[in-house]
C-alpha cells in the first residue's frame, strides 16, 4: 500500500487471487486493517523505549499520528481521572 504522502507500507502476508475480485478486495481489506492495527502495536509499545527522532523515522507518518493521538489521549484521560479522585476526596 503506498500512502498519499508517498510512503510504502507492506501487508504482514501476501494476498492470493483465488474466487474472484471481489473476494479478494474483501481480503486486501482485511490484510490492511491487520496490518495497520499490529503496526500502531508496535507504534505504541515502542514509544516509550525510543528518543522521539528515532522513533518517528521507524514508522509510516500516519502510523506515527494515530500514535500519538492514542498516547495523548490516553495521557488526558490519566490527569482528568487523577484529577476527579482528587476532587472526589474533598
Amino acid at each position: 500500500m503506498i500512502s498519499l504522502n508517498k510512503e510504502l507500507f507492506l501487508f504482514e502476508r501476501s494476498i492470493p487471487m483465488v474466487n474472484g475480485v471481489e473476494n479478494w478486495l474483501m481480503e486486501v481489506e482485511k490484510v490492511m486493517q491487520e496490518t495497520i492495527s499490529k503496526s500502531l502495536g508496535y507504534a505504541v509499545s515502542s514509544f516509550p523505549n525510543q528518543p522521539l527522532d528515532e522513533w518517528v523515522l521507524d514508522y509510516p507518518q500516519q502510523i506515527v499520528l494515530t500514535t500519538l493521538h492514542l498516547i495523548l489521549s490516553h495521557e488526558v484521560n490519566e490527569i482528568l481521572e487523577s484529577n476527579k479522585d482528587i476532587q472526589d476526596d474533598n
